[in-house]
C-alpha cells in the first residue's frame, strides 16, 4: 500500500511541475467523468495511466475513492509546497547578502489585488539575479497596505528591512510619492533602500506620450476584420508589384507579411513598432482610410478616417549615456533639424502624390490661423513652430520629468565601479558620493593633515563583503 501511494504522489507531484513550468491552468471547465476534457491536470495524469501500466495499476478507478490525490484542494497543496521549496532555495542563495525589492501590483481575473515580489541580488559568482518569490493578496493599493504587506511578507520569510539597498517600483503616486509613497515609507526605516524607476519604462511613458496619435490609424483599420483583411490584401499586391520591378528583394526575414500592430502601454516598444510599420504600409494605409472615407458604414466612422487622412537588455551606464545623447539630439533637433525634416517629408509627399504647400504662403480656409500679433500665419510658421518645434517640447519635458537629475544620481555612482573596459568609468569622487549615499555600509576613517571628506578605501570596511 505505501509503494502504491507513492506512485500515485510521485506522478501527480510530476504533473504539476509540468504545469507550473509550462504556466498553464490545472482545473477545467467540467471535470466530470463524462468530459470530454477534464482539465490540463486530470487530462495529464489520464494519458500518463494510459502509457505506464505500473501507474495505471494503482490510480484511477484501481485507486480507492477517497485515496486519489487528484481532487483540487490535493492540487493547492501540491503547489505550495513546490512554491515553498523553490522560495527556500532562493532564500538559501540569496543569504545575508543585500538585495533590492522590485514590486507591482495588479488586479487579477478574479478581481482581486494581487502585489508581485522580486528580489534583485548578486549571487556568489557575481551574477545579478531576479528572483520572484510570490504574489501577497491585499485588499487595497494604498501604500500603508502596501508596507504592512511586505513587513508581513518578510517577516515571514525572514528577510530583513535593513538589508534593503534599493526599491524599484512603477511611477504611480502610491508607489513613489515623495510624502507618502511606498518608497517613502521604506526609506522612513531605511535611508540606504534607495529608489529608482526602471529607465525602460520611463522611455516607455515618453514614447507613450510622444506617439499617442498613432493609435488613431490603428483603431481604425484594426475595428473589424473585413478592414484588416483588406489592408494586408493591398499590402500583398503592393509588396508583389515592388519584388516583380526589382524594387525590393524577398528572402528569410525579408519583406514577410506584416500587419498593422496595436501598440500597449505595458508592451515596451509596442509604440515604436507600431510607427515603423505605419511607415512601412503607408501606400496600404491610405487606400484603405480612403475606402472607409467613402464606404464606412457610419458618418462617424467615415469623418474619423477623413479626419486622419487630413492630419497625415542594456548595460545600465549605456543606458544613461543613451538618455544623455537623446536629449542633446533633441535640442540639436530643435536648433538645426528642421530643413533636413522639411526636404524628407516633401520628398515622402512627392512619392506619395500628396500636395506640399508652399512655405511662404500664409495658412488659408478654414485652418486660417494669425498669430498674437494679428499678422497671417505662414505654412513655415505653422508647421515650424506650431507643430515641429513643439512636438519636440512636448518630448523633452517627457525627457525630464520621468529622467531627473535626482533619479539618475546614484546609477552615475555605482557606474564608477563597472569593471568594462579596465574600470574606464572610475571616477574617485562619485565613490565618495556613492559612499555618502550607503554610509551604513562604509567606514569614515579621519587622518591628520587630510580632507576630512576623505573616504580611505584601504581601511574602509564593506559588510558583509
Amino acid at each position: 500500500m505505501e509503494d502504491d501511494y507513492r506512485t500515485r504522489l510521485s506522478t501527480v507531484v510530476s504533473v504539476a511541475r509540468i504545469l507550473l513550468e509550462e504556466g498553464l491552468p490545472f482545473r477545467g471547465h467540467d471535470e466530470s467523468a463524462e468530459s470530454l476534457h477534464r482539465g490540463n491536470f486530470l487530462e495529464h495524469i489520464s494519458w500518463v495511466c494510459k502509457r505506464e501500466e505500473n501507474v495505471n495499476k494503482v490510480m484511477g478507478k484501481n485507486a480507492l475513492g477517497n485515496n486519489q490525490l487528484t481532487s483540487p484542494t490535493i492540487q493547492r497543496d501540491i503547489i505550495e509546497c513546490c512554491a515553498m521549496e523553490t522560495r527556500k532555495i532562493i532564500l538559501n542563495e540569496l543569504g545575508e547578502k543585500k538585495f533590492t525589492l522590485l514590486v507591482d501590483e495588479a488586479r487579477d481575473c478574479s478581481v482581486k489585488e494581487q502585489m508581485s515580489l522580486v528580489l534583485r541580488f548578486v549571487n556568489d559568482k557575481g551574477m545579478v539575479l531576479e528572483r520572484f518569490l510570490g504574489l501577497v493578496h491585499v485588499n487595497e493599493t494604498s501604500a500603508k497596505v502596501l508596507k504592512n504587506a511586505i513587513d508581513t511578507f518578510f517577516a515571514k520569510h525572514d528577510l530583513s528591512l535593513a538589508k534593503l539597498r534599493g526599491q524599484g517600483y512603477d511611477g504611480a503616486a502610491n508607489m513613489s510619492g515623495e510624502f507618502n509613497g511606498l518608497k517613502t515609507l521604506i526609506l522612513k526605516e531605511n535611508k540606504n533602500a534607495h529608489y529608482i524607476h526602471c529607465f525602460a519604462h520611463q522611455l516607455q511613458l515618453v514614447v507613450v506620450t510622444a506617439s499617442h496619435e498613432s493609435e488613431s490609424v490603428v483603431n481604425t483599420i484594426g475595428a473589424s476584420c473585413k478592414r484588416k483583411d483588406y489592408l494586408r490584401e493591398i499590402h500583398n499586391e503592393e509588396v508583389l508589384n515592388q519584388v516583380e520591378m526589382g524594387e525590393i528583394s524577398t528572402g528569410r526575414g525579408q519583406n514577410q507579411e506584416i500587419s498593422l500592430a496595436r501598440p500597449g502601454d505595458t508592451r515596451w516598444g509596442s509604440h515604436y513598432t507600431t510607427i515603423v510599420r505605419l511607415f512601412d504600409m503607408w501606400n496600404s494605409v491610405e487606400r484603405v482610410l480612403l475606402a472607409i472615407n467613402k464606404l464606412g458604414e457610419s458618418l462617424k466612422i467615415r469623418q474619423s478616417a477623413e479626419g486622419i487622412l487630413q492630419a497625415r537588455d542594456q548595460n545600465i551606464g549605456y543606458a544613461l549615456n543613451m538618455i544623455n545623447v537623446v536629449k542633446n539630439k533633441l535640442q540639436e533637433l530643435r536648433k538645426d533639424g528642421w530643413d533636413n525634416l522639411l526636404k524628407e517629408v516633401t520628398e515622402f509627399c512627392e512619392g506619395h502624390s500628396i500636395d506640399v504647400p508652399n512655405m511662404e504662403n500664409f495658412v488659408h480656409g478654414r485652418s486660417r490661423k494669425r498669430l498674437k500679433s494679428g499678422e497671417p500665419m505662414t505654412y513655415l510658421h505653422h508647421f515650424r513652430i506650431d507643430i515641429f518645434i513643439k512636438v519636440i517640447d512636448v518630448i523633452a519635458m517627457e525627457m525630464d520629468k520621468h529622467f531627473t537629475e535626482a533619479n539618475t544620481e546614484l546609477l552615475r555612482c555605482v557606474m564608477c565601479l563597472d569593471p568594462s573596459n579596465s574600470f574606464a568609468n572610475f571616477d574617485h569622487v562619485r565613490l565618495l558620493q556613492l559612499a555618502k549615499l550607503y554610509s551604513d555600509d562604509f567606514t569614515f576613517i579621519i587622518k591628520t593633515n587630510t580632507n576630512p571628506n576623505t573616504l580611505d578605501l584601504t581601511n574602509s570596511c564593506i559588510n558583509n563583503p
